[in-house]
């Protein structure tokens, strides 16, 4: 086969990457990914065997053909982004989203050097088994998947999603455990098609990692109490939310006037709401938490309005400032994306600030030179970066619930998460994930982002609850099922009891991906064990015979 015969399976085996994540117009198909980077390995394979020159070089090629195919049929929503938070022209919008095809899958390239090692020193010129060959490159590129910063995290394991609620491992190993089983799968496949022979030790080894997702099927808990929420999604459109924030008197009323109608809407009269929830950067001007704790600055009328008509607990998305900012230019990170908690009295409990900034939307990946740079490109927002965990308290019934919140994108990075859950010593029995997913229009990016988030409520067996400006608002349960959902563009509430459940760390949550590593070296050490075991048997059957 013709080296560019393979340019167009790459780019079909790239695009189809993508439909094995949801969008809004078809259903996810969990074995796509695999089949899409089995089919990655299989053309460098290709190139290996047959060409004679530049390999390295054809390999990169094929592989940026393959980014650049899922970048236009599953990232093609980046476009939109640029048209709305930049404001950059289409026809040069969809020319740059062809351009992160080089950083889509930044393992990528590290899986490449791999490849053209083994190339160089194949398996017999290493003295290794293939049987540990394989066993070892899974967990290898595993591991660089977890460790290699992404824009927008979406790993090979996560489609296994679709088997919900048969995925009992994922407390104890997180998502990983299913990259690491869908790398290991490729390689062993690849080797099948190509010698003809099958491991039988990877086959007894899936077949009992299948069998364990099965019988540790995740299962509902048994509830302390139920937590009545109002989760508001107004749909507030992208012009109208900027020239609020922005200081428009109208704009700014028409937003809040949203927002009031919907918080004091009798959509359940029977079910009362002990906690209402606005999506992130709901109220559109700042709310100095540290003035308003010090007793400085007055509570705004719209939230202590909402508090007073429901008495209920109020969380919002908004911006607060940072006092202790020094830097001259008045736009540089002198605002927090955040997210407020106020109780029945409309007190200021405690507020959290973002600390995984969008670069391009909220900040710029230059570190020092950022502040240089933000007196150029004015319209990326420079937000300040939070530095702690924060952790919400609320009572109900006087049993006090806690919970952690992650804003916008931060759900998708799982140590972001465990790393706040740890950080305090009472357990929090839930997740609140406020966002805003305007900025992506009616494409696929919205029901990508809940998905992926899906992962956090599995690993930390909590609930997540998604509360978004325009949609997907739900909640996530830890058994892989999801409540009733307001949709893209629906202008209503969403009214759910929330069973609050008896909160205890994961093995996940305590350990991370180290509890995966012992798992892969203890597996290592039985693909050691009884590949010798085997040859003294086959020894010793040869010389009776």
């Amino acid at each position: 086969m013709s080296y560019l015969l393979l340019i167009i399976p790459a780019f079909l085996f790239g695009g189809l990457f993508a439909l094995g994540f949801p969008s809004s117009y078809a259903r996810p198909i969990f074995l796509f990914p695999l089949i899409s980077f089995g089919g990655l390995f299989y053309l460098w394979q290709r190139i290996n065997n047959v060409e004679k020159s530049k390999v390295l070089r054809k390999k990169a090629l094929l592989f940026l053909i393959f980014s650049l195919g899922t970048t236009l049929f599953c990232y093609y929503w980046l476009a939109f982004t640029l048209v709305e938070f930049g404001g950059v022209p289409k026809s040069v919008a969809y020319l740059l989203n062809s351009f992160y095809a080089f950083i889509i899958f930044p393992q990528g390239w590290f899986y490449l050097f791999i490849d053209h090692l083994l190339y160089k020193f194949p398996s017999y010129k290493l003295k290794i088994a293939k049987q540990h060959l394989y066993l070892l490159l899974a967990g290898v590129f595993t591991l660089i998947e977890y460790a290699i910063p992404e824009q927008f995290p979406s790993h090979i394991g996560n489609t296994y999603l679709n088997l919900a609620p048969y995925l009992g491992v994922t407390p104890y190993f997180g998502a990983a455990i299913f990259s690491f089983f869908s790398f290991w799968l490729i390689f062993e496949t690849l080797n099948t098609l190509e010698t003809k022979k099958f491991s039988k030790f990877f086959l007894i080894t899936f077949a009992l990692f299948l069998l364990s997702n099965t019988v540790l099927k995740l299962e509902k808990k048994v509830p302390i109490v139920d937590l009545n929420l109002r989760l508001v999604q107004a749909n507030v459109g992208n012009y109208l939310k900027v020239q609020a924030e922005l200081g428009d008197p109208s704009s700014f009323r028409t937003v809040i006037s949203d927002y009031l109608f919907l918080s004091h809407s009798d959509n359940q009269p029977s079910l009362a709401p002990d906690l209402i929830v606005w999506p992130e950067t709901a109220y559109p001007e700042i709310i100095n938490s540290e003035m308003v704790q010090t007793g400085k600055q007055l509570i705004p009328s719209a939230i202590k309005e909402v508090i007073e008509h429901k008495k209920s607990y109020l969380y919002i998305g908004g911006y607060d400032f940072d006092n202790n900012n020094q830097v001259k230019n008045p736009y540089f990170e002198k605002d927090y994306n955040s997210g407020f908690l106020f109780d029945k009295s409309a007190k200021l409990l405690s507020v959290y600030h973002k600390q995984r900034l969008l670069a391009f939307g909220e900040t710029l990946p230059f570190g020092p030179f950022n502040e240089k740079l933000s007196e150029v490109l004015t319209s990326v927002s420079y937000f300040a970066r939070g530095k702690e965990a924060t952790l919400f308290t609320l009572i109900k019934n006087e049993t006090p619930i806690y919970f952690i919140s992650a804003i916008c994108y931060e759900i998708l990075f799982p140590e972001l998460i465990r790393k706040q859950l740890n950080h305090f010593k009472e357990q929090s029995h839930f997740i609140m994930n406020i966002t805003n997913d305007s900025w992506y229009g009616n494409s696929a990016e919205p029901h990508q982002h809940l998905y992926l988030a899906h992962w956090r409520a599995l690993e930390f067996q909590m609930p997540v609850i998604r509360s978004t400006n325009t949609g997907i608002t739900s909640i996530l349960y830890p058994d892989g099922s999801e409540s009733a959902r307001l949709n893209l563009f629906e202008k209503k509430v969403l009214d759910l009891p929330l069973a609050i459940t008896e909160a205890k760390p994961t093995l996940y949550q305590k350990y991370g991906i180290i509890s995966f590593l012992l798992f892969w070296s203890l597996l290592f050490l039985i693909s050691i064990l009884t590949l010798s075991y085997g040859e003294k048997l086959y020894e010793k059957a040869k010389t009776h015979f």
